[in-house]
């Protein structure tokens, strides 16, 4: 099990690095349209419908960046924060038999947290 979860992991920390350089490479390109204030955007990677077994956790991160003042973004084309909050579900077909558990949860978020802590506090214009 131990190589299942690590291989799960890996995958997992793929997962939110291949997102969040979506993420910085949106932010930091002008789109023609400025975003809805009221939308959100969402990454699924897979559904945890067919697993019986979740464990979900949550972090978020502070970031400076602008839209290049593009002027269809009004005051936000400039220099200007945001938080974004970033969940992750750990799926598992079973419990580690041992703890009883998908995967121990004090790991799970140091692992986002390492993944999250190279945008946290950063200018993704630079």
């Amino acid at each position: 099990l131990d190589s299942v979860v690590a291989t799960k992991e890996g995958i997992m920390i793929k997962s939110i690095l291949l997102f969040l350089a979506l993420l910085a490479t949106t932010l930091s390109k002008p789109s023609p349209t400025p975003p809805s204030t009221t939308s959100s955007t969402s990454l699924s990677l897979s559904s945890s419908s067919s697993l019986p077994y979740t464990l979900g956790i949550r972090d978020s991160i502070m970031i400076a960046h602008s839209f290049h003042q593009h002027p269809s973004f009004g005051p936000a084309g400039g220099m200007h924060g945001a938080t974004y909050t970033c969940d992750v579900e750990f799926i598992s077909e079973k419990l580690a038999p041992t703890v009883n558990w998908v995967i121990d949860i004090g790991l799970a978020s140091d692992l986002l947290s390492e993944v999250l802590q190279r945008y946290n506090m950063q200018n993704l214009d630079e």
